[in-house]
């Protein structure tokens, strides 16, 4: 494909705002070739957007396919501005947070506001349905909106589409945000402003299906600043902001030259209280000029407590929120506490016991196997088995996921395109064997690195806490 130019200021003081990379798509299990990587900059002497000109000063990324163009504003909000939007968004008198995870722990709390000739639209993507807010009701939130409003006109292709706002609040310094594409409801541009944050990453990367040269443009965003995409780039793009953390510094050590540049000083702090936390919060305001939609009611919690929502701790049962039968993505299952293990398979700490398991791709040379109502799991010592040896020690049942990657009889369902995890109900450790097919006694396993193979019974139906709400049956009979 054609790669288009990047622009690169005249002026001494330059401003690094990203770096775009090309690679060579080499197959499923082969590393992509870095081929091309260019150091993207801006000026930073530019204009806020809404200073009563029609766009702001901004830098024009253009794209390889689809002729679409990001953009990027190094100075998006004026000071005061900003001031006086967290001021509202923090305060008691902002009382339109919702949470839209059924337990309403979920890390990110946002809103929608609409223009006030469109009251009774919003937004509605995959499960959530978000009602527009008129900007009367949201304060200096709400007078913001309405001169962006009077700024960029009445800037759209037809009487249809309309212009929102999505104030959007992170409650806590590890917030992340999952790679995909605004384009449920005829996005036509999608407008970011960071109001409140430490510096962050966004990716903007190609789908695969464009073609064998993969683009990936990396933003460095930081507090004022603002970035935008159009229509184009939401058809052959998909964009994430990763979780800051030092694996993603060291990944982009151009952007971030110092040890304490862009990550936040709470990271890690395990003494940090919520309301440090709270300190390092996240306040960002989406702009989206999409498709009038009329939506007639909003699908989420009204949250008041704006600090970041307790950490969950394990725990054996059924977890609330959490239904046999019912498909969760990874982070789904990780906010609602019903799986603590982030990249493993198993939930648990050696003291506690292992409180839940994700059943993948059950391996013959491992002596797994996966019957439905029975199962055999293995793991070693690193992968959670003592923690599984606690549970079946103290007699306790573990929550059961099958993934959407199993290639087992019993698999799970994809939700909305990304792995899915289809909870079916708890199961108890029955017993466990070595490697040399030897009962283990709980009590006191080996302390090497063998493997062990636990074997694991669904419980039946019935009404007690450690009961089933569905029998293998039903459970069976909706996975078919």
């Amino acid at each position: 494909p054609i790669v288009p130019e990047l622009s690169v200021p005249t002026t001494d003081d330059k401003m690094i705002i990203g770096v775009r990379c090309l690679y060579q798509k080499k197959g499923a299990k082969k590393r992509n070739k870095l081929i091309k990587e260019e150091v993207m900059y801006a000026d930073p002497n530019s204009h806020p957007i809404t200073s009563g000109q029609s766009a702001g000063t901004c830098t024009e990324i253009p794209l390889v396919y689809g002729g679409g163009v990001v953009r990027y504003y190094p100075s998006a909000i004026q000071e005061e501005d900003a001031e006086r939007i967290s001021s509202y968004l923090l305060s008691s008198e902002c009382d339109h947070w919702r949470s839209y995870v059924s337990n309403g722990k979920e890390p990110r709390l946002h809103f929608l506001v609409v223009p006030k000739d469109c009251e009774g639209c919003g937004y509605a993507y995959n499960t959530v349905k978000m009602k527009g807010v008129p900007p009367e009701r949201c304060g200096a939130l709400g007078n913001y909106f309405n001169e962006f409003l009077g700024a960029v006109g009445n800037n759209t292709e037809d009487a249809q589409s309309m212009w929102t706002l999505d104030a959007i609040l992170y409650r806590s310094n590890k917030d992340h945000i999952n790679k995909h594409a605004d384009n449920k409801q005829g996005e036509q541009r999608i407008l970011c402003i960071v109001i409140q944050s430490n510096p962050r990453i966004v990716e903007i990367e190609s789908n695969e299906s464009c073609g064998d040269i993969i683009e990936k443009i990396t933003l460095l965003v930081r507090q004022g600043e603002a970035y935008e995409m159009d229509q184009s780039t939401q058809k052959c793009y998909q964009h994430q902001v990763p979780k800051m953390d030092e694996k993603i510094k060291k990944k982009y050590k151009l952007l971030f030259p110092t040890a304490s540049n862009g990550v936040s000083s709470r990271d890690g702090d395990a003494t940090a209280s919520r309301a440090d936390i709270a300190k390092e919060q996240r306040l960002a305001l989406i702009f989206r000029l999409m498709q009038q939609k009329v939506v007639d009611r909003d699908s989420g919690i009204v949250v008041t407590d704006t600090c970041p929502p307790p950490k969950p701790s394990y725990a054996f049962g059924h977890v609330p929120g959490v239904e046999e039968g019912n498909v969760y993505t990874k982070n789904e299952l990780e906010e609602l506490g019903a799986h603590l293990g982030q990249n493993k398979g198993v939930s648990g700490k050696k003291e506690v016991g292992t409180d839940a398991v994700l059943i993948s791709c059950p391996k013959e040379e491992l002596r797994e196997r996966d019957r439905f109502v029975s199962l055999l799991y293995t793991s070693s010592n690193k992968q959670g088995a003592l923690g599984t040896m606690k549970t079946m020690q103290l007699g306790e049942f573990v929550r059961v996921f099958r993934s959407s990657k199993s290639d087992g009889k019993c698999p799970g369902v994809k939700k909305n395109g990304s792995p899915g995890h289809r909870y079916d109900g708890l199961y108890k450790v029955a017993n466990a064997v070595d490697e040399a097919g030897n009962l283990v006694n709980a009590s006191a396993p080996p302390g090497s690195k063998a493997q062990y193979t636990f074997h694991l019974v669904r419980a039946s139906k019935g009404t007690g806490p450690r009961d089933n709400k569905l029998s293998a049956v039903e459970l069976y009979n909706i996975m078919l």
